[in-house]
């Protein structure tokens, strides 16, 4: 057991979470940015990134920066097109980029794949969506299935910025012509997010499709959540060795109320990781390399 704590305690320097939750917030967080950013330095991570349905949160994390001290560990913040922050805006995306912003999500709760899964109007942990005044969410494709002018839009800012596209709670077509679209424009750092969520669940053989092609797949802690209806330790593993760690991201999606604060939820996670026989250089590309690249900090 000793052991194993000391190993986890080694792959902690330098790692990297690329999605955590934290306040302040509309829904209930067990951290907010400033507990969030100096717990990750006191485990002698790399980096964080907030990640906010509700707002932009680059701001946030710079302020959270300052506040734990330059050099010790990075906050980063990034942008969610959902409607409390205007949807499909470029030009909320070209300022939050501005700001700092490393990454930029399509729609997770305001968009109507997510609604489609949980509803639009019950506020739960899961819908979140009591703002909406009827069922209608975001889609980002037109009537012939092609992409909405002001996304391609957002592609060319996020392209022209070389900041990292993730994909969301859109639905699985949706990610499939977004990602296309994006290579085709030349965009290098792409995440499909959380593959293994039941917003979004994609076959190994659909995220090999991705993995060939450069794209990352987001592995999160949170998705082994039996409540998220998410997925098993052991098949967790096996997939990350059928798309290969170097095709892989591993984050936490951790800081909601009901769960254990993040920093602990990654060492719960590396432990799962361990005890499942993954090796300890491949959680390393998975928790460092990776993410470093698609934030540039590597």
């Amino acid at each position: 057991m000793l052991f194993e704590a000391e190993v986890i305690a080694e792959l902690l320097q330098g790692a990297i979470d690329m999605h955590v939750h934290s306040s302040p917030s509309l829904f209930e967080r067990s951290v907010d940015d400033l507990e969030l950013v100096k717990s990750a330095r006191e485990a002698g991570m790399k980096a964080v990134v907030i990640k906010s349905h509700d707002g932009n949160s680059a701001g946030r994390a710079n302020i959270a920066q300052k506040a734990v001290g330059e050099g010790r560990c990075y906050a980063f913040g990034g942008l969610v097109l959902n409607s409390y922050c205007g949807g499909l805006n470029p030009d909320a995306v070209e300022a939050a980029i501005k700001i700092g912003a490393k990454i930029i999500w399509m729609p997770t709760v305001s968009s109507q794949n997510h609604i489609n899964v949980y509803g639009a109007t019950d506020y739960t942990r899961k819908s979140q969506n009591k703002h909406l005044n009827n069922e209608s969410g975001i889609i980002i494709l037109n009537k012939f299935g092609e992409l909405l002018p002001e996304v391609e839009k957002i592609l060319e800012i996020i392209g022209e910025n070389d900041v990292c596209l993730a994909t969301g709670h859109l639905s699985n077509l949706e990610i499939k012509v977004l990602c296309e679209k994006a290579l085709k424009k030349g965009l290098k750092k792409i995440l499909i997010t959380h593959p293994d969520f039941e917003t979004n669940r994609m076959s190994l053989p659909e995220q090999k499709y991705y993995a060939e092609k450069g794209i990352y797949l987001e592995k999160t802690l949170l998705s082994l959540s039996p409540q998220w209806n998410g997925i098993e330790p052991n098949e967790l593993v096996r997939g990350i060795e059928y798309l290969g760690p170097e095709s892989c991201v591993i984050t936490t999606d951790y800081g909601q109320k009901d769960n254990i604060v993040p920093i602990e939820g990654m060492k719960q996670f590396l432990k799962i990781l361990l005890d499942n026989d993954m090796k300890a250089e491949h959680i390393e590309e998975m928790l460092k390399k990776n993410p470093g690249r698609l934030l540039n900090i590597s």
